[in-house]
């Protein structure tokens, strides 16, 4: 019953995508790619789902993202000085994201049973087409509240001290990511993109001349943006 509720829920859902914003370095020196904030037909997804008895949503999918990668383990610390040149790295590299404003579509949504954080190994994968109404909507819908929320995460990197304290904590290294871990979640998968996939390897490669050594980087098939846990 459970299972039939949520995938009626989801495919309820009209197709949409989501806008590229920035690069961004997030808490523990993880790299992401930031989205402009959740469109508003996967908004009025989680207010539904919200109405299951699932468990709490956790604080990263409150924010749309893609994680890309994160550092190897303990050991790697970003100085201030690191963090200064990764941060402009990234605005440097976000100029390439306009060229894919409308590569990021969410046609499907896939229920996901993991075995570890990253999606690098899946137990299960269940795919639910959202409803296509002749095709993606001409205009994204991202509300004021949605891009606010983004824009507050991103803004606490003006505080360079402060950022550099929860940067500088250890884990979220690559072991959390890909060590074992077994949980079930939304995701809408979007690494395989040629294009994509080519602005990222560009950013990948940069950042690694840059620190190398530093990152591991996730695979691009499991490359996602959580909608929600379940």
């Amino acid at each position: 019953m459970m299972t039939g509720q949520l995938e009626n829920m989801i495919a309820e859902t009209r197709q949409t995508r989501l806008e590229p914003k920035a690069f961004f370095v997030a808490w523990r020196g993880v790299l992401t790619l930031a989205f402009t904030g959740f469109p508003v037909e996967l908004v009025e997804l989680k207010q539904r789902l919200d109405t299951l008895p699932l468990r709490r949503e956790n604080q990263g999918s409150k924010w749309p993202k893609m994680t890309l990668g994160a550092l190897g383990d303990d050991s790697k610390v970003l100085t201030a000085d690191q963090l200064s040149s990764l941060s402009t790295l990234c605005s440097q590299m976000s100029t390439n994201l306009n060229l894919l404003a409308h590569d990021f579509t969410v046609t499907r949504v896939s229920f996901v049973l993991f075995s570890c954080r990253s999606l690098e190994r899946i137990l299960l994968c269940h795919e639910i087409p959202l409803r296509d109404d002749a095709g993606l909507p001409g205009t994204l819908e991202v509300s004021a509240d949605q891009i606010q929320a983004v824009d507050q995460v991103m803004a606490e990197l003006d505080d360079k001290s402060g950022y550099l304290v929860e940067v500088a904590k250890p884990g979220n290294r690559a072991a959390h990511y890909q060590g074992d871990h077994s949980e079930a979640t939304l995701v809408a998968f979007m690494g395989n993109n040629p294009d994509v996939k080519m602005i990222l390897d560009q950013f990948r490669e940069a950042v690694d001349f840059l620190l190398p050594g530093y990152y591991t980087w996730f695979r691009d098939d499991a490359l996602h943006c959580t909608v929600r846990c379940v």
